[in-house]
């Protein structure tokens, strides 16, 4: 089993981890648990191209979403594309998820197979106020 805080770079998001902390729960219970987190969190504020779907929340959230899940799970941002797409994910304990993955088709859970990773450079922003919004939403 694995217990939050276990990665070597834990974050400014404390509250949450600490909440699953109490109680051991796998990597992927976890990733599950913040999924559904994200989906009461995202809006059209956080999006990339600030056009909202209720139907499909996680539509143009997956650079905000990937820094969040680094500060609470620690971990990595990895990014990538797919189909031509600039797409961003995060490796945790050498597994790959991906909690956008269903705007592409995917479960929301797990990294999709035709995402490619990308060599170019990665500069996180946590200056990004789309960051900045969903990790106060994630912590309310």
């Amino acid at each position: 089993m694995w217990r939050v805080g276990e990665s070597s770079t834990m974050g400014p998001l404390q509250e949450i981890s600490s909440q699953v902390r109490l109680e051991e729960v796998s990597l992927e219970e976890c990733v599950k648990l913040l999924r559904s987190q994200f989906e009461r969190a995202w809006c059209k504020q956080t999006t990339y191209t600030y056009i909202f779907n209720p139907k499909r929340p996680s539509k143009g959230q997956c650079y905000v979403t990937a820094l969040c899940v680094q500060d609470i799970l620690g971990g990595e941002v990895v990014q990538g594309h797919v189909d031509g797409t600039n797409h961003f994910w995060n490796r945790i304990l050498e597994q790959e998820f991906d909690l956008t993955s269903d705007q592409f088709g995917g479960d929301g859970i797990h990294r999709i197979k035709r995402a490619k990773m990308s060599n170019k450079y990665l500069c996180l922003n946590r200056k990004n106020k789309r960051y900045l919004l969903l990790k106060n939403r994630i912590i309310e």
